[in-house]
């Protein structure tokens, strides 16, 4: 903890326009990182230009753990942090009653997809060091992002599109949990339908197979398979959390460390529909891991 550290990436206290050039120590680093992690808080901008504050902070954590990484630094906080305010962002663009232009809806879309990523980067690299903790949070983050491009994919579909997809998912395969109901294509955008969908044990990787030779046919049905395989991306990313989630639950049982179990429990256990509070849990558990 006390070795010395070469010295990192010196430019501005918030690391505005980072380049792997100049130095400084990573103390004075680390503190600027530390005032980057108060990711969600109830005073903060929630308005479409506080989310772009937050994703231009997090494009500058991103290029941050890029240099710790280069100067051979654990980099994946880093990491995690930025994937983390990625997600914030998306998500708050997505809210935002003003964005109406076409390239500003795209912006959230391509948020989740870049803090989907980084989630899925942050979990491997966690898995590698055996810090499956952290791996479970970065994997439901992962998760999470992908739900919610699914359920911005779903928005645009028509119900006879819906009613086709539905027909594919009812071929569920022995040891899968049954789709969703017919009632429930037309619940609220579409909600019911992803929310049963997401249920299913081994991911929707059978619906994208059975919905390929349909897209060839008929090119209306493409944005189906793309949404399956969003979802199944989702699937699996839940599968991982889980399983990681279960190998702490068993070595924690043995140091007694409940409290860790609980806060990591409540994030993996957690919905997509609220991504702030998803993100509050994250910090709680990351506070108690360190």
């Amino acid at each position: 903890r006390n070795q010395p550290k070469p010295e990192i990436c010196k430019q501005n206290s918030k690391f505005g326009d980072l380049h792997c050039t100049s130095m400084k120590t990573d103390l004075e680093n680390r503190a600027g990182i530390e005032n980057f992690s108060s990711i969600s808080h109830e005073t903060m901008d929630r308005s479409s230009q506080g989310a772009h504050v937050i994703l231009q902070e997090a494009e500058k954590l991103r290029t941050y753990a890029e240099c710790l990484k280069k100067a051979k630094f654990d980099y994946k906080e880093a990491n995690f942090i930025a994937a983390l305010k990625y997600l914030l962002g998306a998500s708050l663009l997505e809210m935002d009653n003003t964005e109406k232009v076409e390239g500003e809806k795209m912006r959230h879309v391509e948020a989740y997809h870049t803090a989907a990523k980084l989630s899925e980067s942050c979990a491997s690299q966690y898995e590698m060091s055996q810090e499956m903790a952290a791996a479970a949070l970065a994997y439901k983050c992962m998760e999470v992002a992908c739900m919610r491009v699914a359920y911005d994919k779903s928005l645009g579909q028509q119900s006879g599109e819906w009613n086709e997809l539905q027909n594919i998912v009812q071929m569920t395969p022995p040891g899968e949990s049954p789709s969703s109901s017919a009632s429930d294509v037309d619940s609220f955008n579409h909600q019911g339908v992803i929310d049963k969908f997401a249920k299913t044990k081994r991911g929707l990787s059978h619906v994208a197979r059975n919905l390929l030779p349909v897209a060839q046919s008929q090119p209306n049905i493409k944005p189906l398979l793309d949404f399956t395989e969003t979802m199944n991306l989702a699937m699996e990313a839940s599968a991982k959390s889980q399983n990681a989630f279960r190998a702490i639950a068993v070595t924690s049982e043995e140091s007694q460390d409940e409290e860790l179990v609980s806060a990591i429990k409540k994030v993996v256990d957690f919905s997509f529909h609220d991504v702030e509070a998803l993100i509050r849990m994250i910090q709680l558990a990351m506070k108690v891991l360190s």
